[in-house]
């Protein structure tokens, strides 16, 4: 287990803590149904504070090989579906958190170069004999473990849109950026699935084609996310309901809220 090849299930189990969970478990299963498959990219678009990262850490907890979950998602929705046991901590898994690469990067155009040096020094502890003949690039790496192996990676990339947000006026840099994520992702068969989350929309990037293999799931279009990623109104009623607070009144705080944020995102 490391930080970012099979993570532990430790940031799921705070969130299991917390007196505000809502179980949203069913989004590995609807996961489940894609692994392997060509719709097997994703890529959910939310404002902040939209419970992105919670389902990420949730997804990482359910298919890394890096920890023992089984406790944490017993009587949890996910459990209960016939796919629960056969992807139950049984792939491997990388996470990547693109904010925690930035600072790790001489500039933004050098983010691909952060991400490669620290994914790859787990990978060549995890897979030494796979790796001990030396590899040109991550999907390099990637591609020699799976022949090898047979086996392929779960990704969970959170924050995909960072280089964007930070290097807005930098078009050399997320141009380099969206290569290395289409060199990565685009025609790699030890992809098993990408979750990726972000709060631009992919569509603003849709002069280059690294991104066209990913369906986006925004607010504005969850599609078959929309009670999988957010808070469905039952599930505020039963929350307004446990800490005594007034139901109407939330919801029209939470709907003005939303308009603001997704006003925002739009723009």
């Amino acid at each position: 287990m490391g930080m970012y090849l099979n993570p532990t299930n430790r940031m799921f189990q705070f969130m299991l803590h917390s007196e505000f969970y809502v179980d949203k478990t069913r989004l590995a299963v609807f996961m489940n149904n894609l692994l392997q498959r060509d719709g097997r990219f994703v890529c959910v678009s939310r404002p902040r504070r939209f419970g992105k990262s919670v389902d990420a850490n949730m997804l990482v907890a359910y298919y890394s090989r890096g920890c023992d979950s089984r406790a944490q998602f017993q009587g949890l929705d996910v459990s209960y579906d016939p796919s629960y046991e056969r992807h139950l901590n049984a792939h491997n898994v990388i996470k990547l958190d693109i904010t925690q690469f930035m600072p790790h990067a001489d500039e933004p155009a050098r983010i691909g170069d952060a991400i490669t040096r620290r994914v790859a020094r787990e990978l060549e502890r995890a897979f030494p004999t796979e790796l001990e003949n030396g590899w040109d690039s991550l999907a390099d790496a990637l591609t020699l473990i799976e022949d090898a192996t047979g086996e392929g990676f779960v990704f969970i990339v959170d924050e995909w849109d960072c280089v964007m947000r930070e290097a807005a006026d930098d078009r050399a840099a997320q141009r380099a950026y969206l290569d290395y994520l289409r060199d990565l992702f685009k025609g790699r068969s030890y992809v098993d699935a990408v979750y990726m989350t972000g709060i631009l929309p992919i569509k603003k990037y849709g002069a280059h084609s690294a991104l066209n293999i990913f369906t986006e799931y925004s607010m504005t279009d969850p599609k078959t996310l929309a009670d999988l990623v957010g808070f469905t109104d039952a599930e505020v009623r039963r929350l307004c309901h446990r800490f005594d607070m007034d139901f109407d009144g939330v919801q029209r705080d939470l709907v003005a809220d939303s308009r603001e944020l997704q006003m925002r995102a739009l723009w």
